[in-house]
């Protein structure tokens, strides 16, 4: 399997185990491994299966173009202390 399969593996392993739980579940450095396009289809997709499990995603990343995500609440951390 290559990075990106493994990576789209570990997504849908941990919506599996927390298909019966109301919960948070945490992602750190979503999508690094993917190209941008595909990352970009996992974004969406992930963000309805969030949305219908009604469940919390809090993702960290270091890319600003998954707007796919469609966040209620967006922290954006630049250089030094900039926090928007």
């Amino acid at each position: 399997m290559s990075d990106g399969q493994k990576y789209r593996y570990r997504i849908a392993k941990a919506l599996a185990h927390s298909s019966n739980e109301k919960g948070v579940l945490v992602f750190d450095e979503f999508s690094s491994m993917l190209d941008r396009d595909t990352a970009k289809v996992v974004a969406y997709m992930l963000q309805k299966v969030i949305r219908a499990g009604r469940k919390t995603l809090l993702v960290a990343t270091a890319h600003d173009d998954l707007d796919d995500l469609m966040p209620d609440v967006l922290i954006s951390k630049g250089y030094g202390s900039s926090i928007r």
